[in-house]
C-alpha cells in the first residue's frame, strides 16, 4: 500500500481574513476559490484561480494578486507539485512584502515550510524557511491557528530528519493548539489527529496510529462531505496501517474508498491517485 503524505498537512493552516480589495468582483472571486478549496473541489478552484489573478492584474490590486498567487501555491502543493508550489509561495512573499501584508507574508513562509518538508526539496532549505517563518508569524502577532500550522509543519520536516519523537511533540502541540482555536471536533484538529498518526506508524507504534487514524475519520466524517480529499487522505493512511496490522479486507476496502474519492477530487491522471 502505498505511503500518503499528510492531508495539506504539509501546509496546513485556515484560509485568512485578508485585506479588502479595490474591486468587488475580485474580493468574491477569492472568497470564491477559498470556499472551493475548503470544500475540496480543487479541480474547480484551480479553474477559477486564473480568471481571478487576471481580474486582479487589470485592476493593479496587488494585495489580491499576493492571495491568489498563495492560494494557486496551496492547489499546487494539493497537486503534489511542490516545487511549483514553493515558487509561487515565494512570489506571494514578494508580493504580500510590496502590499505590507504581514498576515500573507507569514502564511505564505509557513506553506514554504509545509511544501518543503513534504517533498523532496532540500532539507537545508527546509530548515531555513522554518526559521524566516517564525518571525514572520512572531512578526503577525503569533495568532494560535498560525502556530499550530508552523509547528504542525516543522513537524513533517522533523519526520524527514527522521526525528519522530521530535515530530510527535510538535504535532501534539498542534492538536492543542487546533482544538483550543477550533474546537476538538474540526477539520483542523482531524488533520492533526491524521498527522499524530502518520508519526506514530513511523515509529512502528501501530496500534496507536490507527487510534488516530480513526478518531480523524471520526471527525472528518462528521463535518466533511464524503468526498472530501482530506477524508480520502485518512482513509488512506488508515488502511496503510491496517495493512501492517494484518487487517488486509478492511485496509483493501478503506484502500478502495480512497482511491475513488481521489479520483473524483484531482482525476484518475493525478499524481495523487497513484500515490
Amino acid at each position: 500500500l502505498a505511503a500518503s503524505l499528510p492531508p495539506l498537512g504539509a501546509c496546513d493552516q485556515a484560509a485568512p481574513v485578508h485585506a479588502t480589495v479595490e474591486a468587488d468582483d475580485v474580493r468574491r472571486g477569492l472568497a470564491g476559490v477559498k470556499a472551493l478549496i475548503e470544500a475540496g473541489k480543487l479541480q474547480e478552484a484551480h479553474g477559477r484561480i486564473s480568471l481571478v489573478m487576471d481580474q486582479a492584474r487589470s485592476q493593479e490590486a496587488t494585495d489580491a494578486m499576493a492571495e491568489a498567487t498563495w492560494l494557486s501555491a496551496r492547489l499546487a502543493g494539493a497537486e503534489l507539485d511542490f516545487v511549483k508550489a514553493d515558487q509561487l509561495a515565494e512570489d506571494a512573499i514578494l508580493l504580500a512584502q510590496q502590499h505590507q501584508s504581514d498576515e500573507l507574508v507569514a502564511r505564505a513562509w509557513v506553506d514554504r515550510v509545509g511544501f518543503a518538508g513534504a517533498s523532496n526539496l532540500d532539507l537545508e532549505d527546509a530548515l531555513r524557511w522554518a526559521r524566516y517563518a517564525r518571525v514572520a508569524v512572531n512578526r503577525y502577532g503569533a495568532p494560535r491557528e498560525l502556530e499550530a500550522s508552523l509547528a504542525n509543519n516543522e513537524a513533517v520536516i522533523r519526520s524527514r530528519q527522521g526525528k519522530h519523537a521530535e515530530a510527535l511533540t510538535l504535532h501534539s502541540r498542534a492538536l492543542t493548539l487546533r482544538e483550543a482555536v477550533f474546537g476538538p471536533e474540526s477539520p483542523m484538529a482531524a488533520r492533526s489527529h491524521n498527522n499524530l498518526g502518520i508519526t506514530l506508524r513511523a515509529m512502528g507504534k501501530t496500534k496507536e496510529a490507527i487510534v488516530e487514524f480513526r478518531r480523524a475519520l471520526s471527525i472528518e466524517e462528521k463535518v466533511l462531505a464524503p468526498d472530501h480529499p482530506a477524508v480520502a487522505d485518512t482513509l488512506n493512511n488508515l488502511a496503510n496501517a491496517l495493512h501492517d496490522a494484518g487487517e488486509h479486507d478492511e485496509a483493501i476496502a478503506s484502500l478502495k474508498r480512497s482511491l475513488s474519492i481521489r479520483e473524483k477530487a484531482f482525476g484518475v491522471d493525478s499524481p495523487k491517485v497513484a500515490q
